[in-house]
C-alpha cells in the first residue's frame, strides 16, 4: 500500500524544478534548487531505504527494510540547478557513493561513505520522475535498483546502480518524503 506524502519534491528536466505541496505544483526556478531532508520509499516492497551502518563488512550499504522512519531513514537530498542530486546520511553525516569498483553481487552498490571533503562523480544522481513514482540514475547512467531478489538477510534489499535501460519495473520503483 503506497503512502501519500504531505509533501513530495519531484524534479523535471528543462528550466525549473517542480515542487508537489499538499497536491499543488508549483514551479520552482534551478536558483531556488537547495536541500530538504527526505526519507527514500521502495515502492515495490513498501519500505524505507536504509543506511545500514551496524554493518561490519560494507559500513553505510543502502538497502529498502524499514517499516518506519528513523535515524537510519533520514537523508540530506541537496539539488543543483541542473537536475543532479546527492544524498547524505543523517545518521553517519557520509555522502552516499556508487561502489564501482566492487565485483560482483556488490558491484555499483550504494553505500553513505564518503565525506564532503571528497564529493565526486560516483556521489551525483539524475532524478527521474516516471508520473506516481521516480527513478535514480548514477553518474554512469545506471538505474537504482532494490534487490529483492537477494535472499541472504543482511543483503535483501540492497540497492545498486546496475539496470541499463529505462525498465521502468517495480525494482527500479521509488519514491521520497519529507522527514
Amino acid at each position: 500500500m503506497r503512502k501519500s506524502p504531505a509533501l513530495r519534491r519531484l524534479i523535471t528536466f528543462g528550466a525549473a524544478l517542480t515542487v508537489a505541496i499538499a497536491g499543488s505544483m508549483v514551479a520552482v526556478t534551478p536558483a531556488q534548487a537547495g536541500c530538504q531532508t527526505v526519507a527514500i520509499w521502495s515502492t515495490d516492497t513498501d519500505q524505507y531505504v536504509s543506511a545500514e551502518l551496524n554493518d561490519t563488512a560494507f559500513p553505510g550499504m543502502l538497502r529498502a527494510r524499514a517499516g518506519a522512519i528513523g535515524p537510519w531513514e533520514k537523508f540530506t537530498m541537496c539539488v543543483d540547478g541542473l537536475g543532479y542530486f546527492t544524498l547524505k546520511s543523517n545518521a553517519n553525516g557520509r555522502y552516499v557513493a556508487v561502489e564501482h569498483n566492487f565485483s560482483g553481487r556488490y558491484q555499483h552498490m550504494l553505500r553513505a561513505r564518503t565525506p564532503a571533503s571528497q564529493l565526486g562523480a560516483w556521489e551525483r544522481f539524475l532524478l527521474e520522475d516516471w508520473g506516481d513514482v521516480v527513478a535514480f540514475r548514477s553518474d554512469r547512467g545506471f538505474y537504482v535498483t532494490a534487490e529483492f531478489g537477494y535472499t541472504d538477510p543482511k543483503e535483501k534489499g540492497m540497492l545498486r546502480s546496475r539496470q541499463g535501460q529505462t525498465y521502468r519495473g517495480p525494482w527500479e520503483s521509488f519514491d521520497y518524503f519529507q522527514a
